[in-house]
């Protein structure tokens, strides 16, 4: 059997009036038997094979496509977004704050940090910053006399708190939606197994060695799942005022037929199979590229359509 290129959901999808459309198709959107349908928002999936590269914004023609490709309506809440940024407060004591007040001061550069370091240890500062040791060290002691003293005199100690972003801790995108999806007839039915069972496959990983039963398999370590692409039409064209960073899919789920207003599962019948009514497909993608102030404009492009 031949490798299918792509699988789409619904039949219709994409139909425009250059292409001619069933009187089923045309009843169910109602349009004419030819013509535009409203069908022509969906979005497009491309999987393609893991592969390290010191540029993360490699071109699609330059990659495995790990084919079919899919083709689907525009999701609920695909276009949706949090980012997040981590700080931390710490306590920098005495020398972290003078060495903070001169670098303002001098800068960031090579001369500048050595400038710093020279102010800082200089005979008047350094006079400076050693009284300011002890009157923090005894700011800070527990002794009940001394802080008697300290409330006395209307002093507290300082601790020189600043808060600290946390590159470390910087997250990616990722994003949840679902599509529910009900099929009018066999063939759609099929199509949106098939996409199922293409998802399943490509959020897994592989191992080295599949040929190889497990039990005697000692190299069976894993592959890496497929990396995901995902693009967004509106009306047939690009949309570029919101687009995903190459992505990998780290959650799917599944369900058929899920209704809560009856009590048993039901099927629709076609040339003697049966197949689900309905079928939800639920994904969590994150991306692999930190979003950075450098992707808003990227991804959020006002200037085309």
């Amino acid at each position: 059997m031949a490798e299918e290129k792509f699988i789409k959901y619904p039949n219709d999808l994409f139909v425009t009036n250059t292409e001619s459309a069933s009187q089923e198709i045309a009843s169910s959107v109602r349009i004419g038997k030819t013509g535009e349908t409203y069908q022509k928002n969906y979005v497009k999936i491309t999987f393609v094979k893991h592969r390290a590269s010191a540029n993360s914004r490699i071109l699609n023609k330059i990659q495995e496509i790990i084919y079919p490709i899919l083709y689907l309506p525009i999701p609920p809440r695909l276009m949706y977004e949090t980012i997040s940024a981590s700080y931390s407060p710490e306590d920098i004591g005495v020398l972290g704050n003078v060495i903070y007040a001169n670098v303002r001061e001098f800068g960031q550069t090579t001369g500048g940090i050595k400038k710093t370091l020279q102010e800082t240890v200089n005979k008047s500062k350094g006079t400076e910053v050693a009284k300011a040791f002890v009157t923090s060290a005894v700011l800070r002691t527990d002794a009940a006399p001394i802080r008697a003293g300290a409330f006395a005199e209307g002093v507290a100690y300082n601790p020189h708190t600043r808060v600290f972003y946390q590159g470390d801790s910087q997250n990616y995108r990722f994003f949840i939606f679902t599509w529910n999806l009900y099929p009018k007839n066999k063939e759609e039915a099929k199509n949106i197994k098939k996409m199922e069972k293409v998802f399943l496959k490509n959020a897994l990983p592989s191992t080295t060695d599949p040929g190889k039963k497990a039990t005697v398999n000692y190299n069976n370590h894993y592959k890496y799942p497929s990396n995901m692409l995902l693009e967004i039409y509106v009306d047939n064209k690009p949309f570029n005022k919101f687009k995903l960073l190459p992505s990998v899919i780290t959650k799917v789920d599944v369900s058929h037929n899920d209704v809560t207003d009856q009590n048993e599962m039901t099927f629709f019948e076609e040339d003697g199979e049966k197949f689900y009514v309905s079928t939800s497909i639920g994904l969590t993608l994150q991306e692999t590229k930190v979003f950075t102030r450098g992707d808003v404009d990227r991804v959020h492009n006002i200037s085309t359509n």
